[in-house]
């Protein structure tokens, strides 16, 4: 709608121009020059052309009105507006097959890209549909280098579809395919999705290869090509957990695709740049570039590319514990997802594979019966056979919507679970709170009975009796015994997860008593707190404090800051 308002509103600024502008070809050609510096005008050109095509049915012409149609489509999908570049599509699609002689290459060329427009939109099934009806179209005119090129578009497809094993399959078919006369892009191309699809299975290191092998086809000029393979050699080395050799290679995607002017491959680099900062533990860089790449997608409405980016960004603020914006950004995921499980979109897209090849293999049998001129009665079962499909579309059908309900009722419980989990942590704090203050009035008590004992030195012999019996008491209520510790340690761990994995693990090699002093200075006692817990003097504390600064070379401020982070 704000499209077309603009568009309105430019006509008036176009409108000296396209009167200087007599016939469809030079509106054609004029558009063709304004494509990459402005939408607005090259889309009011082409709707310009299209229309005096219309008007002027006896005007010879270079460019008919399905290529009218077929560029007014790619200039929208090039910058988002997938729905008119549909409509387009599917006229110049029309326009082609009232031709008289049907040039079928054409027709193929435009089912694929329509199959692409389609991916954009997320609709994977009419994605795959269209994609199948074009390579159908290529093989019944045998031109190999066009089937080849379609074979990648569709194993790009089913890549993103999340269909690993179709898209090896039409990968390496489109390699043998272009392998005898393909172009060095071609091959690069397929180089490429190949090398996608191996990673995504765990073959990176032959993934890597593949992908190296494809920079060797293309010159330095070609810059969308060459950020694309070293973007997909990142994302190799991200799955092999080599994040610095990912950071590299993004970044050098990044500058191919800034010479490129391709925002969109952008949005995926940036992403991948996040994504190696989270295997690297930077968190708040990981959290920036996400967001920017999740920015540009969202711009340029990729809504698979948004979905994925979002799951990516649930990943990062689930690492910092940031849980209350990694539940909105998963409700985000389940509204982009479309409500169908990935096993599902998997099953139907094999679904829609099995069905071209029955569609296949009716067509012989068809074809095979209309030569031997088979009864009419026999031909009925094909309706039979459309009814049964229809069926089994409508039962497809009701599933998903059971599967909507289904995954409806498990975000309630996601929901409920993370409440829970919220008040659970909140009790275990308070029992942590309550044992560590037992435990300090435990030993204030050790020290007050310490204190008689030394004051009662001199009635020695006399109280000898009275001092083993509170001897006996000083042993019941010693501090941190091993079941206190016990005690204490399963408390701490539930509401600081990792804190004694990460001091275990660290470089200082800490003692026992280390790791006591710093599990309660986490608890933000004072240093008279520290003392009556541990049973040691205020004194002890500080001079054990200093001990720790010095192992660490911090400052007191630093100290509590550094134990506060673990």
């Amino acid at each position: 709608m704000v499209k077309r308002y603009i568009l309105i509103l430019f006509s008036f600024f176009c409108l000296g121009l396209n009167a200087q502008i007599l016939n469809s070809d030079e509106l054609y050609e004029k558009a063709e020059e304004f494509r990459d510096s402005s939408f607005i005008l090259a889309d009011s050109l082409i709707n310009k052309a299209i229309e005096n095509f219309k008007s002027n049915t006896k005007e010879k012409s270079k460019y008919n009105l399905g290529a009218l149609h077929y560029f007014a489509a790619k200039i929208n999908a090039e910058v988002g507006f997938f729905e008119e570049a549909e409509i387009h599509f599917k006229v110049a699609i029309a326009e082609v097959e009232k031709e008289k002689e049907k040039d079928t290459s054409k027709l193929a060329a435009y089912y694929m890209r329509m199959a692409e427009n389609s991916m954009d939109k997320n609709e994977q099934d009419k994605s795959i549909v269209y994609g199948l009806e074009a390579i159908d179209l290529a093989e019944k005119i045998n031109d190999t280098l066009l089937l080849g090129d379609l074979m990648a578009g569709l194993a790009e497809i089913y890549r993103l579809s999340r269909n690993d094993n179709l898209s090896l399959k039409y990968n390496r078919i489109a390699l043998q395919l272009l392998r005898k006369k393909g172009g060095a892009n071609s091959l690069a191309r397929v180089y490429n999705n190949l090398s996608t699809v191996l990673g995504k299975m765990g073959n990176n290191h032959e993934a890597i290869d593949s992908l190296k092998k494809a920079l060797t086809f293309l010159n330095e000029e070609h810059y969308f090509g060459k950020a694309k393979l070293n973007s997909n050699i990142a994302y190799c080395y991200r799955n092999l957990g080599l994040y610095d050799s990912a950071l590299f290679y993004n970044r050098v995607s990044i500058k191919y695709k800034k010479l490129a002017n391709d925002e969109i491959g952008l949005s995926y680099s940036l992403d991948a740049i996040g994504r190696a900062y989270l295997g690297l533990g930077n968190l708040d860089s990981a959290e920036s570039y996400v967001l920017r790449a999740r920015e540009i997608a969202v711009r340029f409405k990729k809504m698979y590319k948004i979905k994925d980016i979002t799951e990516h960004l649930v990943d990062v603020y689930a690492a910092k514990k940031d849980f209350e914006k990694a539940y909105l950004y998963m409700d985000t995921v389940m509204f982009y997802d479309d409500s169908i499980y990935n096993e599902e979109i998997r099953e139907s897209a094999e679904l829609y594979q099995r069905k071209y090849d029955l569609n296949k293999k009716e067509q012989e049998i068809a074809k095979l019966k209309s030569e031997q001129k088979i009864s009419e009665a026999e031909q009925k079962s094909f309706w039979w056979m459309f009814v049964s499909v229809l069926a089994v579309l409508l039962f497809i059908t009701s599933y998903i919507f059971m599967l909507f309900k289904r995954k409806e009722q498990a975000n309630k419980m996601i929901e409920l679970d993370f409440q829970n989990s919220q008040k659970e942590n909140e009790r275990n704090k308070a029992e942590l709170n309550h044992f560590a203050k037992d435990l300090m009035l435990k030993n204030k008590q050790l020290i007050h009975l310490s204190k008689q004992l030394e004051e009662n030195k001199l009635e020695l012999e006399k109280l000898e009796a009275k001092k083993s019996e509170r001897i006996d008491k000083l042993s019941d209520i010693k501090i941190l015994t091993k079941e206190d510790w016990t005690r204490f340690k399963n408390l701490f761990d539930k509401v600081y997860p990792h804190f004694f994995e990460k001091l275990n693990r660290s470089e200082y090699n800490f003692t026992k008593g280390e790791k006591r002093l710093m599990a309660l200075t986490k608890l933000n006692m004072d240093t008279q707190e520290l003392a009556d817990t541990l049973g040691i003097s205020a004194e002890s504390v500080t001079k054990s404090r200093f001990r720790l600064k010095k192992k660490l070379n911090l400052t007191s401020g630093d100290l509590d800051h550094f134990i506060h982070q673990l």
